[in-house]
């Protein structure tokens, strides 16, 4: 019996070892971005993702880049942003993306950083290109979903903290987490000493070198009015309106505390005699997204129909970064269709996770949303064992909507 037991083990571990020998070897039509993070513009030196064939650059000496059109201090992955509608059909398959090169200058530290031929979680990301990505349809006259290819983004944040992601307009995951390192700390002058210098030495000062050019990129990366949020959601005391000051005081180590996960899910309460979910959507300060298939997605279940994964249903439990934007989709008992949804504070989204889960981190959580009878109001609770903690602050809303997002 004991042969046995150890001949199938070695034939399951075989069986394995060549299902992802097999899932190694695919190729697929894969691009790669940067994206720095809002307030904290930043020049790529040198940027490429590499595959096992195949590579894809995204940076070049030139590559001055920031973010201004979402709040401080976060990472910008989605709709909208360079790479999420790109056709990932274009240009010709690579393998599976395998290592990762990444120099750039950083305007606010005042400090160059490398990351050199960094090994990237290949096995994990092989499984997920696989897998691909179910998407909803964009209306009710198309109903089936869209099974779609990843792209890349690869995140720089101050003190060399680099994040990698596949996504998809449906869909984000971190894939890894790493560390660059601080090579040459840059002496910003203006262009009159720099101009004297190259007078004395014959030596040339970098125009990004100049603190001209330096505090033009800082501004031009301060948020936009419109969309800024207070720093205070973050805990970080500002003036207003923002000032070029203020982006010094860069808070190191917040990027790696947006990344806790707790063991959670959404749940929609209305006063509805019958209710059908259409979809859920989840952004997590880790800037992870999902969108998930309801019960009854454009009039149909097609979690049934078009037999969707479990990990793209709405009941789907998981372990899930603090939200900063949740949105869910339903039909009411006559059958309208309505949006309802919550921008987080995100300082009380982080209190509320973690007070709920405190000396219970192994039980699940519900984020339950609870429409009220006439659907003009939302409220908010997380709910852990018998622990609840209310959200009050954000921005609540719902409507009827006929639109996928």
């Amino acid at each position: 019996m004991k042969n046995i037991i150890i001949t199938l083990l070695v034939l399951l571990l075989s069986l394995t070892s060549c299902k992802v020998k097999e899932n190694m070897n695919k190729k697929y039509h894969w691009v790669a971005y940067v994206k720095p993070v809002s307030g904290y513009p930043i020049r790529v030196y040198r940027g490429v993702v590499y595959g096992k064939d195949g590579a894809s650059k995204f940076g070049t000496s030139s590559n001055f880049i920031f973010e201004n059109d979402c709040p401080f201090p976060l990472f910008s992955i989605r709709d909208g942003a360079p790479g999420l509608f790109k056709n990932a059909e274009e240009g010709e398959a690579k393998g599976i993306p395998t290592h990762l090169d990444v120099s750039w200058l950083s305007y606010v530290e005042k400090c160059q950083y490398l990351l050199e031929d960094q090994p990237l979680d290949s096995v994990k990301i092989a499984e997920l290109l696989k897998d691909k990505v179910y998407t909803l349809s964009l209306n009710e006259n198309d109903t089936a979903p869209k099974i779609e290819e990843y792209n890349i983004s690869v995140g720089l944040a101050p003190g060399g903290v680099v994040f990698v992601w596949l996504h998809n307009y449906g869909r984000i995951v971190e894939v890894g987490r790493y560390q660059a390192k601080k090579t040459k700390d840059i002496h910003f002058v203006t262009k009159e000493e720099a101009s004297q210098y190259y007078k004395r030495t014959g030596d040339v000062v970098l125009d990004e070198h100049t603190i001209e050019n330096r505090d033009y990129a800082i501004k031009l990366g301060l948020p936009k009015e419109k969309i800024r949020m207070q720093y205070q959601q973050c805990g970080i005391p500002v003036t207003e309106p923002l000032v070029i000051e203020d982006v010094f005081k860069i808070p190191y180590g917040l990027w790696d505390s947006f990344r806790k996960r707790y063991l959670w899910k959404m749940t929609l309460i209305t006063k509805d005699k019958s209710k059908y979910i259409h979809s859920y959507r989840y952004s997590g300060l880790n800037c992870e997204l999902e969108t998930l298939f309801g019960e009854r997605t454009w009039k149909e279940n097609q979690i049934e129909k078009y037999h969707i994964p479990e990990r793209f249903r709405y009941t789907l439990l998981a372990p899930r970064a603090v939200p900063t934007m949740v949105n869910i989709k339903f039909y009411d008992e006559k059958d309208v269709i309505y949006r309802v949804g919550v921008k987080f504070n995100i300082k009380e989204a982080m209190d509320a996770f973690e007070k709920a889960f405190k000396g219970q981190e192994d039980k699940a959580g519900e984020l339950i949303i609870e429409v009220n009878e006439t659907k003009t109001d939302v409220n908010v609770r997380l709910k852990v064992g018998e622990r609840e903690e209310w959200i009050c602050n954000g921005e609540f809303w719902i409507f009827e909507d006929n639109e996928i997002w």
